[in-house]
């Protein structure tokens, strides 16, 4: 991806304290994409694999020029009904394997950092981004379309939690990193809904992005994301997070600060001459977190994904 945005900052040697709030306001934009009356459906009807189970997915979905009739909102059934997601619709499905589209816009210059997506479906689906595969949920049980919605979160880096937030997993996933199936621009999203013959059924969806705009660039704050020396692991981490200083002087003041995606600085740690150190960060819940390691002259940025 060609950045197109260059920023260009003089940084003083001078010791500088963290101002998350502006750090997470100027670095971070959020963007959702849900299921609403904006989606539209194919007029290409795959028959060949809707009674098979476990189903196997589409390998490439239709052409952009079969997108031709506004998707149709609304539940399916009267009861049990479809779960529904947040600001999100329920879309209604016919019998067969179903394909339906929506498209939104990335600012020029963004790069994705991490992904969440959550449905619920009656059967099964498969979500495309870009019409490149990214998630399959093929189990066909009945909690697809209510309980716990299918749940997880995709990473810059290639990895990813499934489920998230105590979801019901999704049965394939990428391994890639989730910025590789972002565009500069116009992107779609588009998802494949699976009904046997002689059944209906529909999707409630939502997909919600993080992005920075040229991630390569430091700060007002001197955030430095990309020299860093130090490391972090094993990430994601569930209990103890290792700190290692790879290079740095060991008799420096280090200040370790874990926060928030509000800005909330909710641990703080002193690393004052230790080359490693463990810190316990078990009290955290599960979530995306920026861990921030001062020196007294940069500020340093890792992400740390707690499970």
């Amino acid at each position: 991806m060609i950045f197109s945005l260059i920023v260009s900052l003089c940084i003083s040697n001078a010791p500088i304290e963290p101002h998350t709030d502006m750090f997470f306001e100027e670095d971070t934009l959020k963007k959702a994409i849900v299921s609403d009356e904006n989606w539209y459906e194919s007029n290409h009807v795959d028959y060949a694999t809707c009674n098979k189970f476990p189903w196997i997915g589409i390998a490439n979905p239709p052409s952009d020029s079969t997108y031709l009739a506004k998707a149709q909102v609304g539940q399916p059934h009267g009861f049990p009904s479809i779960g529904v997601l947040p600001n999100a619709s329920v879309i209604k499905s016919e019998p067969g394997v179903r394909f339906y589209k929506t498209s939104f816009i990335l600012d020029s210059g963004a790069t994705v950092t991490d992904c969440r997506l959550r449905i619920y479906v009656d059967d099964d689906i498969e979500i495309y981004i870009n019409n490149q595969s990214v998630a399959r949920e093929n189990t066909g049980v009945p909690e697809n379309r209510g309980g716990i919605p299918h749940d997880m979160i995709f990473f810059d880096f290639g990895t990813f939690v499934n489920p998230y937030n105590g979801g019901d997993p999704f049965d394939l996933v990428t391994f890639d990193p989730i910025a590789n199936y972002f565009l500069d621009g116009t992107n779609e999203v588009t998802v494949a809904v699976r009904n046997k013959t002689g059944d209906r059924g529909g999707f409630s969806f939502r997909m919600d992005l993080n992005y920075v705009l040229n991630p390569d660039w430091v700060s007002l704050n001197q955030y430095d994301t990309k020299n860093t020396p130090f490391t972090l692991y094993p990430n994601p981490a569930r209990d103890i997070l290792e700190i290692s200083n790879n290079n740095l002087e060991v008799n420096k003041v280090i200040e370790l600060s874990v926060v928030n995606s509000n800005g909330a600085i909710l641990l703080k740690h002193d690393l004052s001459k230790l080359e490693t150190q463990s810190i316990d960060i078990s009290g955290l819940a599960p979530g995306v977190y920026s861990v921030l390691l001062n020196d007294g002259s940069t500020i340093f940025r890792h992400k740390l994904v707690k499970l």
